[in-house]
């Protein structure tokens, strides 16, 4: 005779709780100061909006001139952001200037794409794609950062 007794939840399916339990964790095993990290992550939103705000305004001929902040700018810009808040090289710093880098060139890209073509008929956010923004801001994000650490190590190795 079965009993109609309810089923316990399976182990394979997470609770939005145990996400969050496991993200904290993972951010605790990295080193990452979580309120540190949410500031880092929230200047790297703002300045990605305030950059594509004022390349709109600006509306320079990208073509004639290559200086807009989207374009990697804006991602080299926010990458070391975490070093600097921290004062010392850590892998900590190190993930967020990937994650910085990623989240301001997105807020760039993503305002861009919303603000529309300009006034000369181009859109500098269509030449990339979603992955693209992936790819170049982790990755400028992470030579800005490498960059910042070479300047604090080189110093002391050049002689005078």
């Amino acid at each position: 005779m079965a009993q109609n007794q309810p089923q316990s939840p399976r182990r394979s399916q997470l609770q939005a709780g145990d996400i969050g339990d496991r993200a904290l964790r993972v951010l605790d095993q990295l080193g990452i100061e979580r309120g540190l990290g949410l500031r880092v992550l929230i200047i790297a939103l703002v300045s990605g909006v305030v950059a594509a705000l004022i390349d709109t305004v600006i509306e320079l001929p990208t073509g004639a001139l290559w200086f807009m902040f989207g374009w990697g700018l804006i991602a080299a810009l926010n990458g070391p952001t975490y070093l600097f808040a921290k004062g010392k090289e850590s892998i900590a710093a190190t993930i967020m200037s990937a994650v910085t880098g990623f989240v301001a060139l997105l807020a760039w890209w993503i305002i861009t794409k919303i603000i529309g073509e300009r006034d000369f008929g181009y859109n500098p956010a269509d030449a990339l794609n979603l992955l693209e923004v992936l790819v170049c801001g982790v990755v400028v994000g992470l030579l800005s950062y490498g960059w910042f650490v070479l300047l604090r190590w080189l110093p002391g190795k050049v002689g005078r």
